[in-house]
């Protein structure tokens, strides 16, 4: 079996998962990138391709790659999971909370769609 992956998502915006965000991007990828929604409504997501758009050294070959990334979260915006061919968990290192995100995810995802952790 040939697949092309066309979209990619990463779920969890720290440190890992922004890096593998920005690695998918340089290679020209899209990516939904998702992480939880904290009570104030804070982007955690968005906050991170921010971050990102000004640490040194650059995750972005190009900044413009930062344009590919679309942040959201995983109350407001599992939907975006459909168009995705491989999905990354990157959440925290905690059984119940991995455990969680795939039934998350599992409602979500397409068919035949990768899913990994980091």
């Amino acid at each position: 079996i040939i697949m092309s992956i066309n979209k990619v998502a990463v779920i969890g915006s720290g440190v890992m998962g922004s890096g593998i965000a920005a690695q998918i991007t340089n290679a020209g990828v899209p990516v939904v990138f998702l992480d939880i929604k904290p009570a104030d409504g804070t982007n955690l997501a968005a906050n991170a391709v921010e971050k990102m758009l000004k640490a040194d050294p650059a995750p972005f070959m190009r900044k413009s790659n930062a344009k590919l990334i679309t942040p959201g979260n995983l109350e407001d915006d599992l939907e975006l999971l459909k168009d995705c061919d491989w999905i990354i968990e990157v959440v925290l290192e905690d059984i119940k909370v991995k455990h969680a995100t795939y039934e998350k995810i599992n409602k979500y995802r397409k068919k035949g769609s990768i899913v990994s952790s980091n």
